[in-house]
């Protein structure tokens, strides 16, 4: 059986939460699924639906102490994330 996968997530308000995911599922439809949205304004109804040619779910990846801008649906979660909605 695999170990569930912790995804620390800040909200644009500041507030923390720690999402339990199976293995290699995607981050921008767990974020969904757990009413999270990494889209802001006009683009929760205008954009690419996770085909990773819009740009539009971004968030910030925090790696080495840095914050790294990346695209949502493009990342498979296989390993402790901590992430903030932009």
């Amino acid at each position: 059986m695999d170990e569930k996968i912790k995804i620390h997530v800040r909200d644009r308000e500041g507030n923390e939460s720690v999402l339990l995911v199976e293995p290699g599922v995607n981050l921008r439809a767990v974020l969904l699924a757990n009413s999270f949205s990494p889209y802001e304004g006009k683009f929760k109804k205008l954009n690419c639906k996770g085909m990773g040619v819009c740009g539009t779910c971004k968030i910030l990846v925090r790696e080495g102490g840095e914050d790294w801008e990346r695209r949502s649906c493009q990342i498979q979660c296989f390993q402790e994330l901590e992430i903030r909605l932009k």
